[in-house]
């Protein structure tokens, strides 16, 4: 748990009290995937407990801010995925960061893949965080190293994107634009492709291809048939295999 005012670093818009004015304290969840998560060459078991560690996150964060309601305080917690804020001038930005949040209560450390970086499981969880009004007791902060950094820099080797820099915020463009990802941007300009054929055998080739396929599975199960996650994968710290 970190209390709210660790949070004053942090941009205007995105604090603590800025989505609930009466903030004290901020609760931190970390669930951890299953590492066997990372060693299947299928990537749809990726995608699959991504989705499932969203909805269960989502759950434990309803679950614990009506437990906190029945006894008289405020609680919100804010969806946990990719945020909806994608203009090109804000690329990415959250409403909340939960890595952040995750420091400050003492769950880990930002590690050179600019993910969190927990003792026990590395960068394999996923994050959830609860704003109250409560005053509860806080957590201090993690005071030893987790991330290798220089001594490993597997995540920044094995970047298909190039997208890490060693002490640098991740170039989140690179970052979401690795092949048959299938995201906004591909469906955008697989949108565009289909209009702008000017012949309707090539238009109708299009329709049907295999991309228009990859993104009605994205739409329909929440993630498309490859992610990437090899800054996640590759990570040493926390391995139990």
């Amino acid at each position: 748990m970190a209390p709210a005012d660790r949070f004053w670093g942090a941009p205007e818009g995105h604090r603590p009290w800025d989505l609930l004015p009466s903030a004290h304290s901020v609760l931190v969840f970390a669930f951890p995937f299953l590492e066997s998560t990372f060693v299947t060459p299928n990537p749809r078991v990726y995608v699959m407990r991504y989705e499932q560690l969203r909805m269960h996150s989502q759950d434990v964060g309803y679950a614990s801010c009506r437990y906190l309601e029945e006894r008289g305080y405020m609680a919100i917690n804010l969806p946990g995925t990719a945020p909806m804020d994608v203009f090109e001038e804000n690329l990415l930005f959250a409403d909340f960061s939960y890595r952040r949040a995750a420091v400050e209560a003492g769950l880990g450390e930002i590690g050179w893949n600019q993910l969190l970086c927990t003792t026990e499981f590395g960068p394999r969880v996923w994050l959830m965080a609860v704003i109250t009004n409560a005053k509860l007791d806080p957590d201090p902060r993690l005071e030893k190293k987790v991330c290798l950094r220089d001594e490993c820099n597997l995540c920044i080797q094995s970047c298909p994107q190039k997208a890490l820099t060693p002490g640098q915020s991740t170039d989140k463009k690179k970052c979401t634009s690795k092949p048959d990802q299938f995201g906004l941007g591909d469906t955008l300009r697989h949108i565009r492709n289909v209009f702008m054929a000017n012949d309707p055998e090539a238009r109708n080739e299009l329709i049907f291809s295999p991309i228009t396929k990859a993104i009605w599975m994205h739409l329909q199960y929440g993630g498309p048939p490859a992610r990437c996650n090899y800054c996640i994968a590759v990570c040493p710290i926390g391995r139990k295999f």
